[in-house]
């Protein structure tokens, strides 16, 4: 595969340079406008069996992300308030009335 990058005044320039070099079967890759006017990143060739093997390469190359935390219920919530809840006063227990 082979990539190149094109600059051209406006969108119709660069795509007759990419047509001009790379032929009607060119495949772009990106384009943005730039301050020169427009740049368009194309490739011959292209081969997209070769990507996708290159992708899934990659992808065995990078560790998987660690499992997202599962969400707390409201019962776990409440635990969890209730447990860092500190008392600061003494709380009174009732007495029972004697008759």
């Amino acid at each position: 595969m082979k990539i190149k990058r094109f600059v051209a005044p406006d969108m119709r320039s660069a795509m007759n340079l990419v047509r001009k070099e790379h032929g009607p079967d060119a495949v772009i890759l990106s384009n943005r406008r730039i301050e020169e006017g427009v740049e368009i990143v194309a490739a011959a060739n292209y081969d997209e069996g070769a990507v996708q093997r290159a992708l899934e390469a990659a992808r065995k190359d990078v560790a998987p992300p660690p499992p997202a935390p599962r969400p707390r219920s409201a019962a776990d919530a409440m635990i969890a308030a209730v447990t860092r809840r500190k008392t600061t006063a003494p709380v009174a227990e009732p007495v029972a009335a004697t008759t």
